[in-house]
């Protein structure tokens, strides 16, 4: 038997999502996961995902519904919701060759 990946349980949780607006479509959904599951920053997502929604829906807050869907991935893929951006937002990059985090602000 095999075993789920995260980017299967994700997809599945999406396609039900997607059928509560009516919407069954699976390029859409696969569409909708290869964007979630790429290496950018949780606000490209964010924008793609609004772009995507704004005309499709009706009557639904589009940023919720978009920060509804990164975080099921998040949780899903066991990451944490925009870790990335955080450390981006305070100038802390990760130099995994040197095993340690280097702070830019105390550079300067």
């Amino acid at each position: 038997m095999a075993v789920e990946t995260s980017e299967d349980v994700f997809n599945k949780w999406l396609t039900k999502k997607l059928e509560t607006f009516e919407i069954e479509d699976d390029v859409l959904a696969t569409y909708i996961s290869s964007v979630i599951t790429t290496d950018d920053v949780d606000t490209d997502k964010k924008y793609v995902l609004k772009d995507i929604f704004q005309d499709m829906v009706q009557g639904v807050d589009v940023e919720a519904l978009s920060n509804e869907i990164l975080d099921e991935w998040s949780e899903c893929s066991g990451k944490s919701s925009n870790a990335l951006e955080k450390e981006r937002a305070v100038g802390v990059f990760r130099f995994s060759s040197l095993d340690q985090v280097v702070d830019l602000e105390s550079l300067l």
